[in-house]
């Protein structure tokens, strides 16, 4: 590994490891290696394929297992409101996306 972690954790089973310094945190894989180059001030599981991390400028977005960031958009809040959505917040908007990445409301 090229990074001293302060802690390593995952919540699935075959899925990337959430990895924490003390500046940031990151996507690893199995061997510790970055999934992908963002720096994010925290990072949670969401489901198998779902992460929700948050960007140093404060904006959430959800990031696929790749790393790739699952929709263009930064929210300003981001939460599970089901087994089949995810709520945010956006300024004075409000809405749901579902699971398989699509605006809802």
């Amino acid at each position: 590994m090229d990074l001293h972690y302060v802690s390593i954790w995952g919540g699935f089973s075959n899925t990337p490891l959430i990895a924490v310094t003390d500046k940031a945190t990151y996507l690893v894989d199995a061997h510790g290696q970055r999934i992908d180059t963002n720096n994010y001030k925290r990072i949670f599981g969401l489901s198998e394929d779902c992460y929700m991390a948050q960007l140093a400028n404060e904006k959430w977005v959800l990031l696929k297992r790749s790393g790739v960031h699952a929709m263009p958009e930064h929210y300003d809040t981001l939460y599970t409101v089901s087994a089949a959505y995810y709520g945010y917040n956006q300024g004075n908007i409000a809405g749901l996306i579902s699971m398989d990445f699509k605006h809802i409301v």
